[in-house]
């Protein structure tokens, strides 16, 4: 299943024509962390968690965003280059129906995603 979803992400980023063409992997992999990020922020707004309660950063706004970032970015790159490598991707083939059926749903979730990741967050905040 993951590895389907990660093939349409690399599949819309290498079409032909595309100005991201040649870099279709990396695009695949960040837009794929992006939405594994807004999943997993969906879930801790939802139970009222923070992962900021446990660990020890810095008291510059700046500072401490940069690493929540590269902390959650570079291990998520690092496990995409493992386990979802480019020469396999690429060899995938599937159904043009299931693709078309895989981006849309994936496009709803996405949507959704967001949708609730701001409402949450202005739960959390009190303005709603």
């Amino acid at each position: 299943m993951i590895k389907f979803i990660f093939f349409l992400m690399y599949k819309y980023y290498s079409k032909e024509g595309s100005k991201s063409k040649d870099i279709a992997y990396i695009s695949a992999v960040g837009l794929f962390l992006v939405i594994i990020f807004f999943s997993l922020i969906d879930i801790f707004f939802f139970f009222n968690f923070s992962v900021l309660n446990y660990i020890q950063l810095p008291d510059d706004k700046i500072q401490r965003y940069l690493y929540i970032i590269l902390g959650a970015l570079v291990p998520g790159y690092i496990l995409c280059r493992i386990f979802l490598k480019e020469e396999e991707i690429k060899g995938l083939k599937y159904d043009e129906k299931k693709i078309k059926r895989g981006n849309l749903i994936l496009s709803i979730y996405f949507a959704v995603s967001l949708i609730v990741f701001f409402v949450l967050a202005l739960h959390r905040k009190g303005k709603l």
